[in-house]
């Protein structure tokens, strides 16, 4: 996370969209940025990401401020995606959809939240 405390920017965003509100994308357009970003982890080689040059950008509590239960589940499997890839960026999109994943408030990602806790690389 690039956030001295993460806990604080959560609660910005929080507030930032209660006091902005914005019109919650359809699900049809946050599916396809799911499936977009899916797509190009797919034609990815393992260490060369560069995710830069991903189109559209990255999912962000800006550009897709609401997750479905079952967009939130999609997330946590790109997410694990990511970790395993790594690559040039790999921390933006990281953070990206770990807060639309937490902004998501769904049940169903506790099990994911306590997967996280055991996630380590050889080197760590």
């Amino acid at each position: 996370m690039r956030d001295q405390e993460p806990l604080e920017a959560w609660l910005f965003i929080v507030t930032w969209q209660q006091e902005n509100p914005l019109p919650r994308a359809s699900s049809a357009e946050t599916r396809q940025q799911l499936h977009d970003l899916s797509m190009f982890l797919d034609a990815a080689a393992p260490g060369k990401v560069d995710y830069g040059k991903l189109r559209g950008g990255t999912i962000t509590p800006y550009t897709t401020p609401f997750l479905t239960p079952a967009e939130a589940l999609e997330a946590q499997r790109i997410f694990r995606t990511v970790w395993e890839l790594g690559g040039a960026g790999q921390s933006y999109v990281q953070e990206g959809l770990l807060q639309v994943i937490a902004l998501a408030c769904t049940t169903e990602s506790i099990p994911f939240w306590q997967q996280l806790l055991d996630l380590t690389r050889p080197r760590d």
